[in-house]
């Protein structure tokens, strides 16, 4: 099997992902403007776990284009393939830490407060962690670009892989795959919530746990792929089912009071079932509309709260209660519009031709294996 193959629905499901993490960061304008719009309270605030699927989306399609790479663990390779992830991933990432400085700097200057916690958030150390990408490699407080914490923890999964690699080479049965997914994200989830690591050592680990299970069970649904394993089973239907079922058991999870990570589960199968599916589900998802909404996924989620925290400067929803619901409406839409312009203009103008540079100036560059790399 070509480990080049399109995948379009999984590149689709990321837009989803990065939709739902706007509506959680984005809820409480949305609300302040239109009331009625709390009816979606507990999509929204369920929305913080569509960075598991995007964690356990990494994991699937890193395997996807470089486990073959890591049959046998080389130091050229594993450089390689650590310069390769950050082409891809660092270019967009610190233009906007970079961008995010100049506005502390400015509201600084001008006496205003980029948020309310701007000491804290804002700190040097912080900063010089942030650039490095380790920030969230302890107990996980959020600094500078609160949303940053996640490709911290990316970065943390793309140094691991060579393990992850071998645990994937080692599995021999389907039954080996599903029974480790299972419990890798078992372990982590208890670990997660419970804090219990931070009984013995000084940090909890909860970002690095929360990236791992996803990671790894993402990873093992790529070897039941590779295996061609239950391709045979009714996925367009079971697509829809998970599909739908997702935020369906997130928003009872939330309503009943229980934490909606326990929707974890349902993830991996949910990718496995795109990655075999060509029924409606797979077809919406691979649609032109939501291809490059995947594709721009990344910087929108990098820029999306930021834009948010800029705008309520001038554009503060309270300010507009009691107005008429078309001013009310526009303001709501200029906030989305202006999130989605702000992910466009990071996606074309920084993150590919960032990515596209580094790509050219990789250790043991070649022309032909160029084309290869395209859409790792």
């Amino acid at each position: 099997m070509s480990h080049q193959k399109e995948l379009g629905a999984l590149t689709g499901l990321r837009a989803i992902a990065a939709f739902w993490v706007v509506l959680h960061h984005y809820f409480e304008v949305f609300v302040a403007l239109i009331p009625p719009l709390l009816v979606l309270k507990p999509l929204a605030q369920s929305g913080y776990i569509g960075v598991e699927l995007f964690f356990t989306l990494s994991g699937f399609i890193i395997s996807l284009n470089y486990l073959d790479r890591f049959r046998r663990f080389s130091i050229r390779e594993y450089a390689n393939f650590l310069w390769l992830r950050l082409a891809r991933i660092y270019p967009a990432y610190l233009a906007t830490l970079l961008g995010l400085l100049a506005l502390v700097l400015i509201g600084r200057h001008l006496g205003i407060p980029f948020n309310r916690d701007d000491a804290d958030l804002y700190s040097p150390q912080g900063f010089w962690a942030s650039v490095l990408m380790v920030q969230a490699w302890g107990n996980g407080e959020a600094v500078w670009n609160v949303v940053g914490w996640s490709v911290s923890a990316e970065w943390f999964a793309y140094l691991c892989f060579p393990l992850v690699a071998l645990l994937l080479w080692r599995i021999r049965t389907p039954w080996q795959a599903l029974l480790t997914a299972a419990l890798v994200l078992a372990v982590c989830l208890a670990l997660h919530l419970s804090g219990w690591l931070g009984e013995f050592f000084p940090f909890t680990f909860v970002n690095l746990l929360r990236i791992t299970g996803s990671f790894v069970a993402g990873a093992l649904m790529y070897w039941l792929y590779r295996e061609q394993v239950a391709r045979g089973w009714n996925w367009n239907f079971l697509t829809l089912l998970l599909g739908l079922g997702l935020p369906v058991a997130a928003c009872l999870l939330m309503l009943a009071g229980l934490t909606p990570f326990l929707t974890i589960f349902m993830m991996p199968p949910l990718i496995l079932g795109l990655a075999y599916s060509q029924g409606a589900v797979a077809r919406l998802l691979a649609g032109r509309v939501l291809l490059y909404w995947g594709a721009v996924s990344y910087a929108l989620y990098l820029t999306h709260f930021i834009v948010r925290m800029s705008l309520s400067k001038v554009l503060l929803p309270e300010r507009f209660v009691g107005t008429s619901l078309l001013l009310r409406t526009g303001v709501l839409m200029t906030y989305l519009l202006v999130a989605g312009l702000v992910g466009i203009a990071l996606y074309h103008l920084i993150e590919e031709p960032g990515r596209r540079w580094m790509r050219r100036w990789r250790p043991g560059n070649h022309k032909a294996s160029a084309l290869k790399d395209r859409n790792s």
